[in-house]
C-alpha cells in the first residue's frame, strides 16, 4: 500500500496578507521529502487555507475513531481530518519570512531550463515545460546528449512571491534546520 508522509510543515505570513504552505512530503515508495530542498511552496489566503483544510475533514473520521490510516505526519499514521486538524495548527503557528529566516538558512529554487550539448558546437536550450516532454527521450536513450540543467535561487520574499505567482510547478525550497 501506497501513502503519503508529511515530513515537515510551515506556514508563512506574507507581507501582502497571504500565506505561503511550505511542505516536505513524500510518500512510502520513494524518495521524495527525504532532504531539506525539497520543500513544495503554495499561496493561498487565509479563507483559501481554511477551506482547502477543512475540504480534508469532509465525510472523514479522526484517527481514534477510523478503521484504518491515509497517510502518516512523521511517524505518527493518521486520517485525512487529522491531516487538516495539523493544518489548522500549523496556521496558528504561522511566522513571518523574516523570522523563518532569523533562525534557518532559507531560498527557493526555481528551474529554469536544460541545455543539451549534442558533442557538436550545437546547443539546445529547453524550458522546463519543453524539457518535461523531451526529458524522458534522454533519460531512456531514444535521444543523446550532455545536460546542463539552469536554477536560479531566490532569498527575498517579494521575489519568491512574483515566482510562485508565475509558476510554481518548477520552485522548490530549501528550508535548513533550525540554528
Amino acid at each position: 500500500m501506497s501513502y503519503s508522509i508529511i515530513f515537515e510543515t510551515k506556514i508563512v505570513r506574507l507581507s501582502d496578507g497571504r500565506l505561503l504552505h511550505l511542505s516536505l512530503s513524500g510518500c512510502n515508495n520513494d524518495n521524495a521529502g527525504r532532504s531539506r530542498d525539497d520543500f513544495r511552496g503554495k499561496i493561498y489566503t487565509e479563507e483559501e487555507f481554511k477551506e482547502m483544510a477543512e475540504n480534508y475533514k469532509k465525510d472523514r473520521l479522526p484517527m481514534k475513531e477510523a478503521d484504518g490510516f491515509d497517510l502518516k505526519i512523521g511517524s505518527r499514521y493518521c486520517t485525512y481530518y487529522d491531516y487538516a486538524e495539523h493544518l489548522l495548527r500549523m496556521l496558528k503557528r504561522s511566522i513571518t519570512w523574516g523570522e523563518l529566516t532569523e533562525n534557518r538558512r532559507c531560498y527557493a529554487e526555481v528551474f529554469t531550463g536544460v541545455t543539451v550539448n549534442k558533442g557538436t558546437p550545437e546547443e539546445i536550450f529547453y524550458s522546463p515545460a519543453e524539457w518535461e516532454k523531451v526529458c524522458y527521450d534522454y533519460m531512456y536513450g531514444r535521444k543523446t546528449g550532455t545536460t546542463t540543467t539552469h536554477r536560479s535561487y531566490l532569498y527575498e520574499e517579494k521575489e519568491i512571491m512574483e515566482a510562485l505567482d508565475k509558476d510554481a510547478n518548477h520552485i522548490s525550497f530549501f528550508i535548513g534546520k533550525e540554528a
